[in-house]
């Protein structure tokens, strides 16, 4: 009907993301990807970037641990974890370009987030600024965000060219 067609065309127009590799420029996500099947074209181009790499942390200590970082940093983490539960806790992490080590804490939290919101942060683009500007995380200490996207920054965007 009409109505479910007007929905279903909701949906998709919030589900498209930029390609600039691609005829028309996008693609949709893939909800849209199915409610666009039957569309026949593309939709006119969207600026600004997109994202194709995720990335989950299975072993956050370790991983934390064997990231090169950027500049120190001293931070308390509160990260829950609904998937890999033994991410969840409180983390004591020191880090630096020299290395870093990530330590169960009792301190009071610095920040309160969920893993998987260091998954894009870990990769050096994505900044936890922009979970904490969106509401998904708590910066208890204030400038403790900066520092971390500081020290997370990489100059060199991943890339992954594997779509799935």
């Amino acid at each position: 009907t009409r109505k479910e067609s007007s929905a279903a065309s909701d949906v998709y127009k919030r589900q498209v993301l930029p390609r600039p590799d691609r005829p028309g420029g996008v693609r949709p996500s893939a909800p849209g990807r199915a409610l666009a099947a039957g569309a026949g074209r593309w939709p006119a181009p969207a600026p600004g970037p997109y994202d194709s790499l995720w990335l989950r942390l299975v072993d956050l200590p370790g991983a934390l641990a064997e990231r090169i970082w950027a500049a120190p940093v001293d931070a308390v983490l509160a990260v829950t974890d609904r998937y890999a539960p033994w991410n969840e806790g409180t983390w004591r992490l020191r880090a630096g370009p020299e290395g870093a080590t990530v330590e169960p804490t009792g301190a009071a939290p610095d920040v309160s987030l969920d893993a998987a919101h260091l998954g894009a942060s870990y990769m050096g683009q994505v900044g936890l600024s922009n979970h904490r500007a969106a509401g998904t995380l708590t910066e208890h200490e204030p400038g403790t965000v900066e520092r971390l996207d500081t020290a997370l920054f990489r100059p060199a965007a991943p890339f992954c060219g594997t779509e799935f």
